[in-house]
């Protein structure tokens, strides 16, 4: 091995390719100074070499051989040579010159400035401090922008609640108004429709469907909860970025299976005990009341969240043309 030739300024025998694979730290390109990481084998980590070669199949040809390493850090360099390969060839005699590895095993060296690339050369404990900070300040920042796109999904659905007294036989359905003051109890029930082995993922625990909407979707889980006024049901998504529209329909469809076949007729079967006797709740029917609808959709129902009122002729117009008109237009024509 030369120690007395800069890696940074030696190029000469470098072939020219212009294509590239991706490192740890960006594109990796012939020519590019790279330092090597902890995840390369002992023998080989923490060096700092030149790119020869970007091979077709995946691999980099890197020329380690003629970095200006301190003689202290030449000698760790030695000493780990002779200690990972059993036949104790000697540093010289290995291919250090085209040294094949995998991109994910380099630090690209743009990222260190002169001094820290100096301090790499000096000894393997420098190296390994400025190259851990490097894939800390990465991994870092990828968390960072997982969290980001990181997203949670309501799907509502109105609940239908009947009272049965704990003193006499009496029955009273309950509107969804009236139904929020049992939201903790409702909320408890719902939960406790999931399995201790599906505590992880929820109803995506066994799911099928697309392999996307799997990989998105983290969990989903089951509940009640209030939302303006009113008790939900709520099937509550999180996942790792948002879906498409596509995604959210299968999904939509996909929980409303759950509603017919398994949560309606739980939830049916279980006497939830209040103070005042007991709640037996339905969510799912096949009539027109029925509906599973996103935060957003919701809010248009509920008419929320829309513009100014028009003027006075285009609402007589509507009403007209038999449109269905959101609460607040009706009172705004009465007035």
């Amino acid at each position: 091995m030369n120690k007395n030739k800069d890696t940074a300024s030696d190029t000469r025998g470098i072939m020219a390719h212009d294509n590239f694979l991706n490192g740890i730290n960006g594109e990796l390109r012939v020519g590019d100074t790279v330092v090597s990481t902890h995840d390369a084998s002992p023998a080989e980590e923490h060096l700092v070499g030149t790119i020869n070669e970007i091979d077709k199949g995946g691999f980099i040809r890197v020329d380690f051989s003629k970095a200006n390493y301190s003689p202290f850090r030449f000698g760790e360099i030695v000493a780990a040579f002779d200690s990972y390969f059993d036949d104790k060839l000697h540093i010289s005699k290995r291919d250090l010159d085209n040294t094949l590895m995998w991109p994910d095993l380099l630090i690209n060296a743009s990222t260190f400035s002169k001094d820290e690339l100096n301090e790499i050369l000096q000894s393997k404990e420098l190296a390994a401090f400025h190259c851990n900070r490097v894939i800390s300040e990465i991994l870092a920042a990828e968390e960072a922008l997982r969290e980001s796109l990181r997203t949670e999904i309501k799907f509502y659905s109105p609940v239908s609640c009947e009272l049965r007294s704990k003193h006499n036989e009496s029955k009273v359905v309950l509107t969804q108004e009236e139904a929020m003051q049992y939201e903790n109890e409702l909320s408890k029930a719902a939960s406790d429709t999931i399995h201790m082995s599906e505590m992880d993922r929820g109803y995506m625990t066994d799911f099928y469907g697309p392999e996307s909407i799997n990989e998105k979707v983290e969990s989903v889980f089951f509940t009640m909860e209030a939302y303006e006024g009113k008790l939900w049901a709520v099937f509550t998504l999180k996942a790792s970025e948002p879906l498409t529209d596509d995604e959210l329909e299968f999904m939509r469809t996909h929980l409303t299976d759950y509603y017919t076949y398994f949560v309606d007729d739980y939830i049916d079967e279980t006497e939830i005990i209040v103070e005042s006797g007991e709640i037996h709740v339905q969510i799912w029917n096949d009539g027109e009341g029925f509906f599973i609808e996103t935060k957003e959709q919701l809010n248009q129902r509920l008419g929320l969240g829309l513009p100014d009122l028009a003027p006075e002729s285009t609402l007589r117009m509507s009403v007209a043309n038999d449109e269905q008109l959101p609460v607040i237009y009706e009172e705004a024509l009465d007035e």
